[in-house]
């Protein structure tokens, strides 16, 4: 209740000081906290810099654990996409699981099972490849072949050319943005050629590349027609040297597929030469290979589930570091604030604000 007996001016300045109290006690605390900044500028850095590095270095661990999590998952349809592993047993021994297998699975795979929507096939030459154009020659890495529904199954978008034609003719090639560039520098590589020692074959590019992200297990430098060359021996079913990936439908699982193996390989391995080992199929998904592949994998770049468990539990380890000796600097300074405390106290600064 209002003082009948002070001046109605007094009153509106009593109520606008009790509505900007705050507001003033923060302008004052921002002018001390930059006053005493400047003033201790080696407690200042030292504290700042301190609590900074170690959430820089928590930031920059957690964005690549964050990548590491990320590998193949830019294919639109990485969850439905699994690779077919070969495991053989003999005299009760397993082996480790294999990547490949062999050239006629996958197609049968596709042709006996309606749950196989797509079956693509890729083999990576075991050996770099010279590659020509006129005068330019050099020994290139990361030269697959593949079955011409790779486009189908995999979101690798092309800078130039058709995806859905551009593995149709057997003599085509699809290269990267640098094999372009150092093979044709400036001109526009679509329908010129480029000589592979596979038997001295020509091939006619027709298509290019985009730049495939770095975070795919996947990385074809220079692509060519599964027929024109992958291997004369592709109705040999011991012959495993071949990568086979499968697209599912999204309502069918991995399991229901895998119980159907058994049946499948009596029927194709039924006549198996004696001494031969035991063989069996599993799908590992494509979101798993880059970090569940603990086995001896060709196909790219592995990292570990278990390194990434080390490096979270650091980066948090570091920030909390970080943050207690924050804490620790500034409790040492609490007592040469005791005098400025005391004081607001004094003044009758409200304990919330203080």
């Amino acid at each position: 209740m209002s003082n009948p007996f002070q001046p109605e001016g007094a009153q509106s300045r009593a109520f606008n000081a009790t509505l900007f109290a705050p507001c003033a006690m923060l302008n004052n605390y921002l002018k001390i906290a930059r006053r005493n900044l400047i003033k201790h500028k080696g407690y200042t850095a030292i504290n700042i810099a301190g609590l900074a590095v170690g959430m820089a270095c928590c930031y920059l661990i957690l964005l690549y654990v964050r990548n590491e999590l990320s590998y193949d998952r830019f294919h639109e349809k990485a969850e439905r996409i699994y690779r077919v592993l070969a495991t053989f047993e003999q005299n009760g021994q397993k082996s480790a699981p294999l990547t490949v297998t062999s050239a006629p699975i996958a197609p049968a795979l596709q042709q006996e099972y309606p749950e196989v929507i797509t079956a693509v096939r890729l083999r990576e030459t075991a050996r770099r490849v010279l590659v020509a154009q006129h005068e330019k020659k050099f020994y290139e890495e990361k030269f697959y072949f593949a079955d011409a529904q790779l486009f189908e199954l995999f979101d690798f978008p092309l800078q130039q050319g058709d995806p859905r034609t551009a593995l149709q003719d057997p003599h085509a090639i699809i290269i990267s943005p640098e094999a372009a560039e150092k093979y044709f520098g400036n001109e526009n590589p679509m329908g010129k050629t480029l000589t592979a020692e596979l038997g001295n074959r020509e091939f006619k590019v027709t298509g290019v590349l985009a730049k495939i992200p770095s975070n795919s297990h996947l990385q074809p430098n220079f692509i060519v027609p599964f027929e024109n060359g992958a291997g004369t021996n592709l109705n040999n079913w011991w012959g495993f040297s071949y990568y086979a990936y499968l697209l599912l439908p999204e309502n069918v699982p991995a399991a229901e597929l895998e119980k159907k193996f058994p049946d499948f390989i009596h029927k194709h391995y039924a006549n198996t030469p004696a001494g031969y080992p035991k063989l069996a199929l599993q799908l590992q998904p494509l979101t798993d290979i880059h970090l569940h592949s603990n086995f001896d994998d060709r196909a790219g770049e592995l990292g570990s589930m278990t390194y990434l468990y080390l490096f979270s539990a650091l980066a948090f380890f570091v920030l909390i570091i970080a943050c207690i000796n924050f804490m620790n600097l500034a409790t040492a300074r609490s007592q040469q604030r005791a005098k400025e405390v005391g004081v607001r106290k004094l003044v009758g600064v409200q304990r919330s604000l203080l």
